[in-house]
Parts: structure tokens; sequence; C-alpha cells
């Protein structure tokens, strides 16, 4: 499939892969999503390590000062802001990967030292996660408190700008002082290529986006649960509220989606799988923490439930997705390298998603 002109390549996106419980990470594919013929896939497959170092994605890009990692990880500062698992997956989501003692660290210091020793490129991209995570917990609603006014004012210092919402426009300055518009310039070229020949072939989302998509469902359900104008937002209290956000993400991205599977009996008993994606023989299991419910009573759960799916006839790979509603988990990275990888017949992907309810929650 040829790529649009002027458009480069989709980023890699790698998951938090510190080695933890003497597991080793697996590493995850591209972005972008591929055209595969019906009946084929290739979620299961080995997938090779992303290294830690990255290309810049220009030379141009500065690296990110002290002020403005200062003023984003300040948020986290003596306990407060989201939780470690907000921010494992906002650094997942940006490509960075945590080595087991920057993961030990507290949550300012995990922010800060992530910014500060990433490339320029990936810097911008945890900027970009962690101030979506800030968003999504109304911490950035209001740009004159504090917090928000020291990080705007950062940032515009550099030359980029903080709008309400959380949203970053970067380099404004030389935007400005050199953005020009010319009416007869338009390309003549196609904004999509010529599929005439793949009619016959269904996208399907990769491994790695179906992974980012479930990491970045909290900044979706943003403006429905935070809605504007007065009207009352959707409540998200309990895993049949995330359940069925979950579901609504995957009908979008793929036309058979069942919900309610139910497993064939083992060991005297069966159980039911949330989704089961039959054209990528691909299990999804959700469940979120409460007061009291942390990973050590999670942790059993999933091996319970990734030792039933295995005798799933149709399911040769599982994705389980906790949604950190209440802050519950210590050690989300090393949950994650635990509970990921190949287990007896079927290969397992363990996320761990901090979902950041806004103040009135």
């Amino acid at each position: 499939m040829t790529e649009p002109a002027g458009v480069p390549p989709a980023l890699v996106a790698q998951l938090d892969r510190a080695s933890d419980y003497g597991s080793e990470g697996l590493g995850f594919e591209s972005l972008q999503a591929r055209n595969i013929p019906p009946g084929h896939s290739d979620i299961g497959a080995e997938l090779p390590p992303t290294p830690r170092a990255r290309e810049n994605m220009s030379e141009n890009i500065p690296p990110i000062n002290v002020e403005i990692a200062g003023a984003v990880s300040r948020f986290w500062s003596g306990g407060s802001g989201p939780s470690h698992s907000a921010i494992t997956s906002a650094l997942a989501l940006a490509g960075y990967e945590e080595s087991e003692l920057e993961a030990e660290q507290n949550k300012h210091d995990r922010v800060h030292s992530a910014i500060r020793a990433a490339d320029p490129a990936t810097g911008r991209r945890i900027i970009v996660e962690t101030t979506a995570v800030l968003a999504t917990a109304g911490l950035l609603d209001d740009l004159t408190r504090p917090l928000a006014s020291s990080l705007a004012t950062a940032l515009q210092r550099s030359g980029h700008e903080l709008v309400a919402g959380g949203y970053i426009d970067w380099d404004v300055s030389g935007m400005r002082a050199t953005a020009t518009f010319d009416p007869g310039n338009r390309s003549t070229e196609p904004l999509l290529p010529d599929r005439a020949d793949e009619i016959n072939e269904v996208t399907i989302p990769t491994v790695q986006l179906l992974i980012d998509c479930l990491r970045r469902l909290p900044s979706a359900m943003r403006p429905l649960v935070q809605r504007q104008r007065g009207r009352p937002g959707l409540e998200i209290v309990d895993e049949y509220d995330v359940q069925d956000a979950v579901e609504s993400m995957l009908r979008g991205l793929y036309p058979d989606v069942r919900p309610e599977e139910r497993c064939p009996s083992y060991a005297g008993s069966s159980s039911t799988m949330d989704f089961l994606l039959k054209q990528d023989s691909l299990a999804i299991e959700v469940k979120v923490t409460k007061p009291g419910r942390t990973e050590k009573k999670i942790k059993p759960e999933l091996l319970i439930d990734f030792e039933d799916y295995r005798t799933h006839p149709q399911v040769k790979s599982v994705i389980a997705v906790v949604y950190d509603l209440h802050s519950t988990f210590n050690n989300p990275v090393g949950f994650e390298n635990d509970l990921t990888g190949h287990r007896n017949d079927i290969q397992t992907y363990t996320l761990v998603v901090g979902w950041p309810l806004p103040p009135s929650q």
C-alpha cells in the first residue's frame, strides 16, 4: 500500500517493558493499520522489541527545558495528581520505555525524569500525553489556577501555547512569524492513494493500534463525562460502565464484536469473556479497580481467565486491560510485565490504565 504524498510514516508507540518479577517484556508493532485479506491475522505473532533510543522527528526540535519539565511534573508533587497507572499509560503512548528504577520513583520524579531523559521528539510526546491525563482529571480547565498558569507560562517562554482543555500549540511564535498562505499553491496530489486494487481487502487494526485505543479510552470519554453548556455527563463508576465504553470503541474498529462469549467448561466450570474479536482470534477482558480491590486481588483473577480462555477454540491471544478508577495500583509497570507474554498456547497482553476522574467524582 502506497503512502500518501508528503505524509510521514506513523510513529511507533512502545508499551512499558521494564523488567520486573523476573520476566522480560515484549515489544509491539507499529501504530499503522494494515490491510489483510479476510480470515487472516497477525495477532499473536512474535513482535520485535523497540529500542529506547529513537531518531528525532526533526533536527530542529530543541530539547525540553527544565522549566517546562518542572511545570508539568509539579502537578504530581507530594503524591497529588493522577495515579501511577495514568503515568504508565502516558509514557507508553509517548513511546518512552522506563527503566525498573525509574518506574519505582514517586509520581513527580517519574514524570520529570522521563521528560528530561527522553530525546526532544519523545519529550514532546510525553508532555502531550501527560497533559491529556491532567486535562481528563479536570486540572487544566481553568488556566488561571496556579499550577495550570505556571505550565502555560513555561510553555509560552519557549514559544509554545497552552490552551484551555490541555491542548498545546507547539512553536506558535515561529509559525506566526513565518507562516503564510498562498491560495494559488494547492497540491494536486490525492489525499488517499488509489485503492482500486485493494477493494477486496479488509483494513484491520494492528495489535498496537488496539492497545493504544484501549489506553486512550479515558481521554476519548472525556467529552461525554465532562459535558459543556451545563448538560449532564455520563457517569463512569463501575465495571459495567467501563465495559460499555470499551464496546463502543471496539465497534468503531471492528465489524464483528461479540460480547459475553462463553468458554468451554474447564475444571468443572465455565467462564464468559467480555469480548471476542473472532476475525483476529482475540479475547478482551476488562476489569476495574475499587477501594480494596488492588493488583493482589486482580492478578489471580486474570490468571484464571487466561486458563479459561485458552480452552476456547477461536482464541489465540488475550488483551487484559485494568482501568484503575480508584488509583489502587502501586506497581502498574510490574503488573503489566508479569502478565504479558506467552502462556501455554496463547499470547497475553496486559495493560493497567489510569482513569483520572474529574473533581466532582
